[in-house]
């Protein structure tokens, strides 16, 4: 109740004026939204929105969004951003922001959270392809990316997302492997990953 408050409060100031920086703990989910936001185009608008009013979801800055992906039906347009830290991609985390028609945030689902960039030493991609193949006998289905783990934001680590083509099942698979030692961190079978990862 209070993030439905303090959103009430915030969405209600005029275009013209700044929104209070107020953090709240980040909220997976905001809805119930009639919020206007100004810009050229989807993308333009959904970073308004989040420039304007990120303290609704923990703090949330622009620069802490990366590509975008828009989807749209007749009804809404939907953004939805990866998020970055030190230019990495933190992996399974985004912010999707659905508007309506007239270019009005309605909804906000958010993965996002607060991640310190992480250090240490890094094997390289060539060392993390070799304990892919470890883990499964395959080949290569593109280029190791170095990106972020965080399945929390205080284990946040250095990885490389690397997909794989499992032989002679042919199945697709991507494999995080830690930068800091080569240990396999999760792996699963590739959909939407794979589309990212593939030149």
């Amino acid at each position: 109740m209070v993030v439905t408050l303090l959103a009430c409060l915030l969405l209600a100031a005029p275009p013209d004026v700044a929104p209070p920086r107020v953090a709240l703990a980040p909220s997976p989910l905001l809805t119930g939204l009639n919020a206007p936001t100004a810009g050229d185009d989807w993308t333009a608008r959904a970073l308004d929105f989040v420039a304007r009013h990120g303290a609704l979801l923990g703090g949330l800055q622009p620069t802490d969004l990366g590509d975008a992906q828009l989807t749209e039906t007749r009804r809404v347009a939907v953004v939805s951003f990866s998020q970055v830290v030190g230019g990495l991609t933190v992996e399974d985390r985004r912010v999707a922001v659905t508007m309506d028609r007239a270019g009005n945030v309605r909804r906000v689902m958010s993965d996002w959270a607060p991640v310190a960039p992480p250090g240490g030493p890094d094997i390289g991609p060539d060392a993390a392809w070799d304990a892919a193949k470890r883990h499964f006998k395959g080949a290569p289905a593109g280029l190791p990316v170095r990106v972020i783990w965080a399945p929390t934001a205080a284990t946040a680590s250095l990885a490389y997302r690397v997909p794989v083509a499992v032989i002679p099942l042919v199945s697709h698979y991507v494999v995080w492997v830690s930068a800091r030692d080569g240990r396999v961190l999760h792996y699963r079978p590739a959909g939407r990953d794979l589309l990212e990862v593939l030149p």
